[in-house]
């Protein structure tokens, strides 16, 4: 069985220790994804995320550097990863543009209310700007608000599957 030696917090090397010895520790959070980790007689240093079943596929995903393909999320049958934390970023700005494009249809109704003219046109071209654009804000408003919740859901649902996996490590 292979020996491997690992970098902790404090930048020394540790070891030798065995798969199990990594898993325990990893199980205590001292060895991260990230970790760096050699094995025993070998020179080249690797992260410990590169150890096969050291780690759930959860708790490293996108911390390679590697992007889930859009294809492989989309059709994970068990959701065991998630679309909505590699497209969050991307639905905010279609937000911020939609709210935009909001305002501007705005600017241009109240105009062409002004333009019409007659019979209070400009009390009511004021009066649709300043409630539009009330509207708009809290309508943005409430996008990054439902957006920040959706996130911080899925991220609890990350948080705790990773405490499950580390209490069946210290159990098993």
């Amino acid at each position: 069985m292979a020996n491997y030696f690992y970098t902790d917090a404090d930048g020394k090397q540790q070891g030798p220790i065995d798969i199990h010895g990594l898993r325990e520790l990893v199980a205590q959070g001292v060895i991260v994804p990230s970790t760096s980790v050699k094995m025993e007689g070998e020179h080249s240093v690797f992260a410990a995320r590169r150890i096969s079943g050291l780690f759930p596929e959860y708790l490293i995903e996108g911390s390679s550097g590697d992007a889930p393909r859009l294809f492989d999320i989309l059709f994970d049958i068990g959701f065991t990863r998630f679309v909505t934390n590699v497209w969050i970023s991307f639905i905010w700005v279609i937000v911020i543009i939609v709210h935009v494009l909001g305002f501007i249809a705005l600017l241009i109704g109240a105009g062409m209310m002004i333009a019409g003219g007659g019979n209070g046109a400009e009390f009511a071209a004021f009066l649709t700007m300043i409630l539009g654009t009330v509207g708009l804000l809290l309508s943005f408003l409430f996008s990054r608000i439902s957006l920040e919740v959706i996130i911080v859901i899925f991220r609890i649902e990350t948080h705790l599957r990773a405490m499950r996996w580390r209490s069946e490590e210290r159990r098993g």
